[in-house]
């Protein structure tokens, strides 16, 4: 089946020309250099957003049709009749304050679609067991810990059974292989090791500024560079050489703060890293970071 393909794509300041196929039942992570380019690319990706050049298919389909789709509550060109085509899943989870996890995961479907809220509500079980979250239901997202929202935030973009999931990855919480394999195992020591088979039914993308922060789900990530990154540099050597040619400029000027690159990296416990950063929950008028959505349609409708 056809996943998600990046066709001789081109963002601006984050990558130039590049192409990537993500096949259905296939993970892979892509290297970025900051987390202001995980934003421009996931937006992107959503079909938030046109990119300077190429385009982006899911299931042989544009994304760009889809927020106009979910705005319309017209049905989607791909997938089955209750598929969405692209989900998006926020680093801290992006679960809707007030509800608890099983209101959050029953109201995730495509708003082109009508599902039955008994439907919805077994598949929101359903989905919630396989990511060892069937005891948490009856709880609110305050009342769980980092790795559990991340979790449930997984789980709320799959209930939208869409057919590519794009992940986004933030050094300030806990890897996503954290989450998805030893969170997932903690609560549910009798589930199936390897988060990958997580990616059974879709096609997984996810978006990071570390490869070591995504080993599990892909050993072998993809560098994206800039138009303007010379040739041979991996994205981590082009901030690095970027960060020290900032510095013999400060250099230059007399500059006698040495100590302000990086200061406040890591900071936080990480139970409220990346949240209130501008994601709200995974229906369709989310926003990405500071990036407002044009994908306005206002989530499941049940019958």
């Amino acid at each position: 089946m056809a996943g998600l393909r990046l066709d001789d794509l081109s963002v601006e300041g984050v990558c130039a020309s590049w192409s990537l196929t993500v096949p259905v039942g296939a993970v892979r992570a892509a290297v970025v250099r900051d987390q202001e380019s995980v934003r421009d690319l996931l937006e992107v990706v959503l079909g938030l957003v046109a990119p300077t050049g190429g385009r982006v298919l899911v299931d042989d389909v544009n994304a760009l049709e889809q927020p106009d789709d979910h705005h319309r509550r017209r049905r989607h060109r791909a997938g089955n009749d209750d598929q969405c085509r692209v989900r998006y899943v926020p680093a801290s989870g992006g679960l809707e304050p007030g509800l608890t996890l099983l209101q959050n995961l029953t109201r995730a479907s495509c708003p082109t679609v009508r599902v039955a809220h008994r439907r919805a509500a077994a598949q929101a079980r359903e989905t919630a067991t396989r990511l060892g979250l069937r005891r948490l239901l009856g709880r609110y997202p305050e009342q769980l810990t980092v790795g559990q929202r991340q979790l449930a935030g997984f789980a709320l973009a799959l209930c939208w059974r869409p057919c590519a999931l794009v992940v986004e990855d933030s050094p300030d919480l806990p890897t996503w292989d954290a989450a998805l394999e030893f969170e997932r195992l903690r609560l549910d020591p009798a589930g199936v090791p390897g988060p990958r088979g997580l990616f059974d039914e879709v096609a997984g993308l996810v978006l990071t500024t570390d490869p070591a922060r995504t080993r599990l789900l892909d050993p072998d990530p993809v560098g994206v560079q800039p138009a303007s990154a010379p040739a041979g540099d991996s994205p981590e050597r082009a901030t690095d050489r970027e960060r020290g040619e900032g510095e013999d400029r400060d250099g230059d000027g007399g500059t006698e703060d040495g100590d302000s690159h990086g200061e406040g990296d890591g900071e936080g416990d990480g139970e409220g890293g990346g949240e209130g950063g501008g994601e709200t929950s995974g229906r369709a008028g989310e926003r990405v970071g500071s990036g407002e959505s044009r994908d306005t349609g206002s989530g499941s409708r049940h019958a």
